[in-house]
């Protein structure tokens, strides 16, 4: 389901770019953040994505250098981010695109299944839980972020560790308000191969397919977050 929006991504003049896009298509003027839209979503959000957002020069996006990789992002955009190294640009990388490579990646060293905030948006609505999570295309709309559980409340991620509610509070913005409130949020363990595959499901392009072999490189910064 495509949603307009301004691209939002911030000019060489510090302009925001008001062109109009949809979660499935790029902005006419190329900008490497239009995949990340700025329209009508949380204020925390937005302020997160302009923080976050990359300034990188178009000539420097595709340089050639040992610590430097590329990682696929929404609608097929390149991003450049420093291997292993846990900043701005990984940070915009693994929680705004690509958490779902990361927290597969956690859990192959851990030995665990990953967990995903999802919205239970069929609360009342008589649906069974164990039901409505069997439905890939559910899941591909409605999960928000992926993590590892630790246990006692405690989350890892780009960000390290974290509660559920820090997660459910960056994350759980596309519903009204008063939604964390009424408990419509819940994680749940999900097995690594269906996570890596839901992104198939997605029909909104803000979902990209899984790029394990930059998020193994991560994998040692992120578990010393932990200590």
């Amino acid at each position: 389901m495509a949603k307009n929006n301004k691209c939002g991504y911030t000019t060489k003049l510090g302009l925001a770019c008001s062109n109009i896009i949809s979660y499935s298509t790029h902005c006419s003027a190329g900008h490497p953040a239009s995949a990340f839209p700025l329209g009508d979503i949380s204020p925390n959000i937005q302020s997160d994505l302009e923080s976050e957002s990359p300034t990188i020069d178009s000539e420097d996006l595709f340089a050639d250098s040992p610590d430097m990789v590329m990682i696929e992002m929404p609608n097929e955009v390149m991003l450049q981010i420093s291997s292993g190294v846990i900043d701005e640009n990984s940070i915009l990388a693994f929680s705004r695109g690509q958490c779902h490579s990361l927290a597969i990646s956690l859990a192959q060293r851990l030995g665990v299944e990953p967990t995903i905030l999802v919205f239970n948006e069929y609360d009342n609505e008589g649906w069974e839980d164990g039901d409505l999570y069997e439905d890939d295309e559910y899941l591909a709309e409605n999960w928000h972020h992926a993590a590892i559980y630790l246990g006692e409340n405690k989350f890892l991620d780009i960000k390290g560790v974290r509660s559920g509610e820090e997660i459910i509070e960056e994350f759980g913005y596309h519903y009204p308000e008063g939604a964390i409130a009424d408990g419509a949020y819940e994680f749940i363990n999900i097995t690594s191969s269906r996570l890596g595959s839901l992104w198939r499901f997605d029909e909104t392009g803000a979902a990209a397919p899984p790029a394990m072999a930059v998020a193994e490189k991560f994998v040692d910064s992120v578990l010393a977050l932990r200590d």
